[in-house]
């Protein structure tokens, strides 16, 4: 799953805290591409022009939403299935 992420103060470096959680791309000055690679939690640091730093936490969790509608396709019949992360799972 990716984002964009929109700044109103132009960015000039950034930096993630864990890449195997994510991983950040500069795509403009005032636009983030932020790819989740697993479940887990990170820090993104956004550097102005100024050298002022910015952190951001970040937190990637599962994609239940398609799990649970391939898991509905597949068992259109059973009722009252539902799914949870726990961890990285």
């Amino acid at each position: 799953m990716s984002t964009l992420i929109k700044l109103e103060e132009p960015a000039l470096r950034l930096a993630i805290g864990n890449p195997d959680v994510a991983d950040v791309i500069l795509i403009h000055p005032h636009e983030i591409y932020l790819l989740a690679k697993r479940a887990g939690s990170t820090n993104l640091f956004v550097w102005a022009p100024s050298g002022q730093a910015s952190v951001r936490d970040i937190t990637v969790g599962a994609d239940l939403e398609n799990l649970h509608a391939a898991l509905r396709a597949l068992l259109p019949h059973v009722e009252g299935v539902t799914l949870d992360s726990m961890g990285d799972s």
